[in-house]
């Protein structure tokens, strides 16, 4: 039946609305409250290393699976999982481009 309505799956809808909201909390289109849970890898620490030019996401270690569940660390998961070339260009994307470059289209 989803497909004969041309829907995503639910996990392919989670995919692309943790993603987009991920991508407007980093270009500041989200409250301060989310994005101001994100820090890049090069923010880090001053040493000349390859997250310096990727992008990444720091992702605190959690010590309990509650703090897996967070958005902080699921969103955190999803960005550095997408191509290393879009993490580097996602500064001059718009919405509209992040949206047709890696969301899941329905059937």
């Amino acid at each position: 039946m989803m497909s004969t309505l041309h829907w995503n799956k639910l996990n392919d809808r989670w995919f692309n609305y943790m993603a987009t909201l991920t991508f407007k909390c980093l270009k500041g289109m989200a409250p301060d409250y989310l994005s101001s849970q994100f820090t890049f890898m090069h923010d880090m620490h001053s040493k000349g290393t390859r997250s310096q030019t990727n992008f990444a996401l720091f992702e605190p270690p959690y010590n309990i699976n509650a703090g897996k569940r967070t958005f902080h660390s699921r969103a955190t998961k999803l960005w550095n999982s997408l191509p290393n070339d879009s993490r580097c260009n996602f500064k001059e994307m718009s919405i509209a481009q992040f949206k047709q470059l890696f969301l899941i289209k329905p059937v």
